[in-house]
């Protein structure tokens, strides 16, 4: 007698095979999440982090990604119908399964994870031909269940952001009358010296340039390390690196952050932020923040982060560019979910965090942009030339760092456009008046100097000076330029001092005196610091392979100390490129060594600068 449909052995390897990846799924989010929160992910791990939607990623991704592969799997069914179907399939995505889940650590290879995968597949295979009946009754009976708790699962996982979010609005005491609106932009990478204001003279920021002539701008600011999570941490808590710690790994803040600070006060809190790894809750930065959006913004940033895409993209995608904004937003996605927010938000005073990749690596403007900046725009335009992306951090070629150059002009010139876009949409909603605006970034950028490029390997100027601008009306005075040495870690109390809030967390001085005094109780100073060679990946070029790296700026100096007792110091305003090391020059001796004394003595007390 003929089998029913229902029982036809297709059906039954197809519904092994889906319930196989749902169950993967819903494995490897609680999985991914756990090792996460436990500080068990390798750094490469890490550094692609991922929150609550994981759950819902994890487990679409398998089922469609395991159905899509099922359906060629069964084809050859009807032509080969005496072979053991359901033990192949079972050992086949078994292994599968097994491989995925070993592989979410990161601390198995690939090969090791690959045959233990296989050794997992084939025991439950034999569980298949041990009992057949019973094992493919489980599958067919457990299928059911297991979708309705899978659909559980994602739902509530999707939904989750928008209901804490309404919760921790909902707890909010009642914000002062008539108090500001703050909003803090960090244009990631994006070095002073390249916009206008600042004296380029390309026509990079036309937009930020009439911005600085509406506001304060500071000459000579600078980041407190040269890589995102440590500048951001230092921007938010007030401290320095060696004090709050997050200076490598996923760290829980040990101080309060000034969203933190304002939303104790009433405020609403939002970032958006285009660096979606260490600029992450996981990596501690999100702390006050009611709303945080960063990452699992797409469909292909969701996917991308499950171990299938994650390999899919290594062995198939291997070697073809990818658009950037493809892999993290960019300005228009920060624009759009920032204006959405703001259209929505509670009737309170809000403070804002937007945070823009466009000047980090990979360069690559659009086309409009890079041909006004570059004889090959071709070579910048998105997605660009793979091999331009991937060597011209190691060639030297005189012709592949003026095209990285220019793609670092052509892609700011956008940027600034699309800043401009958005002013004009705050405009719009009237939201450009009563609002304490900063502009700044977290670091620079090595675009070849001394062999040097990219960031977070010195604390050269190029890495470290850094635009900022503060507008606030009534509070600013428009067109001021201050030229004493700050630090971004000030940024919080001046914040708090512009809103008219009362510190007593934050432990610098606010940026308002310098504007709004003659003159300053005591000179200023900047300082910066930067771990040294635990970072994976570190090349025997840069200076932090040979240790930490602290730096102080005061007044034309720039002073370095190294953890190997190299010692540097340069006339910067002099001497911009830094070439002229002045530290064994018998007529700056003493100045190395003041300065060397007070950087030492204010990392090591926690001094205020």
């Amino acid at each position: 007698m003929r089998p029913s449909l229902e029982f036809a052995p297709w059906k039954q390897s197809f519904i092994i095979i889906i319930w196989l990846g749902m169950a993967t799924g819903l494995t490897e989010g609680f999985l991914f999440l756990l090792l996460q929160e436990m500080g068990w992910l390798t750094w490469a791990r890490q550094v692609r982090p991922v929150d609550v939607n994981i759950l819902w990623a994890s487990t679409l991704v398998n089922t469609l990604g395991f159905g899509i592969l099922g359906l060629f799997w069964v084809l050859p069914l009807k032509a080969f119908p005496r072979l053991p179907w359901n033990a192949l399939t079972t050992g086949a995505f078994g292994s599968l399964a097994s491989f995925l889940l070993l592989l979410v650590s990161g601390h198995l290879r690939e090969s090791g994870a690959a045959m233990l995968g296989i050794g997992l597949g084939v025991a439950a295979a034999r569980m298949i031909v041990a009992n057949p009946k019973a094992q493919v009754s489980f599958f067919r009976k457990s299928l059911l269940p297991l979708a309705l708790a899978a659909a559980l699962v994602c739902g509530a996982s999707y939904a989750w952001q928008r209901v804490w979010e309404a919760i921790q609005v909902a707890q909010l005491p009642a914000p002062p009358q008539k108090a500001p609106n703050i909003l803090l932009i960090v244009l990631d990478t994006l070095r002073a010296d390249r916009i206008g204001a600042y004296g380029y003279s390309r026509p990079t920021t036309p937009f930020l340039d009439r911005l600085a002539k509406e506001s304060v701008l500071f000459e000579a600011a600078f980041a407190n390390s040269s890589w995102t999570l440590p500048s951001h941490a230092s921007m938010f808590t007030g401290r320095l690196p060696s004090e709050h710690g997050a200076v490598l790994l996923p760290e829980e803040l040990p101080f309060p952050t000034i969203a933190e600070v304002l939303a104790s006060k009433g405020y609403a809190t939002a970032g958006f932020a285009s660096n979606n790894g260490v600029l992450s809750n996981a990596f501690g930065l999100a702390k006050g923040f009611q709303r945080w959006d960063n990452m699992f913004f797409s469909f292909f940033d969701s996917a991308s982060r499950t171990m299938l895409v994650r390999r899919f993209r290594r062995y198939l995608l291997r070697g073809l560019a990818i658009h950037p904004h493809l892999d993290h937003m960019g300005a228009p996605e920060i624009e759009d979910g920032f204006l959405k927010w703001l259209d929505n938000r509670p009737p309170r005073p809000f403070f804002a965090f937007l945070n823009y990749m466009e000047t980090h690596a990979r360069y690559t403007p659009p086309h409009e942009y890079a041909k006004r900046f570059s004889s090959q725009p071709e070579r910048i335009t998105p997605p660009g030339d793979p091999l331009f992306f991937s060597e011209w951090k190691f060639q030297g070629q005189e012709d592949k760092r003026q095209l990285m150059n220019d793609a670092y002009d052509a892609v700011l010139a956008y940027l600034d456009a699309q800043l401009e876009h958005l002013f004009a949409e705050l405009a719009r909603r009237g939201l450009d008046q009563n609002l304490i605006l900063i502009i700044t970034s977290d670091h620079g950028e090595s675009l070849g100097e001394r062999g040097l490029y990219d960031h977070r390997n010195s604390l050269y100027l190029e890495q470290i000076r850094v635009p900022l601008v503060i507008r606030a009306p009534g509070r600013t005075p428009p067109g001021a330029r201050v030229a004493s040495a700050v630090g971004l870690r000030r940024l919080p109390v001046t914040i708090l001092d512009l809103a008219g809030l009362q510190n007593d967390v934050f432990p610098t001085r606010s940026l308002a005196e310098l504007w709004s005094r003659r003159e300053y109780p005591s000179e200023t100073s900047a300082i910066a610091e930067l771990s040294g060679d635990s970072w994976p990946g570190v090349d025997k070029r840069w200076p932090i392979h040979q240790g930490w790296v602290k730096s102080l700026v005061r007044g034309q100096w720039h002073l370095l100390l190294q953890e190997n007792g190299k010692v540097e110091l340069f006339n910067w305003k002099e001497d911009p490129l830094e070439v002229d090391n002045l530290a064994e020059d018998p007529a700056h001796k003493s100045v190395a060594g003041e300065l060397g004394a007070a950087l030492e003595a204010a990392t090591s007390l926690s001094k205020r600068d």
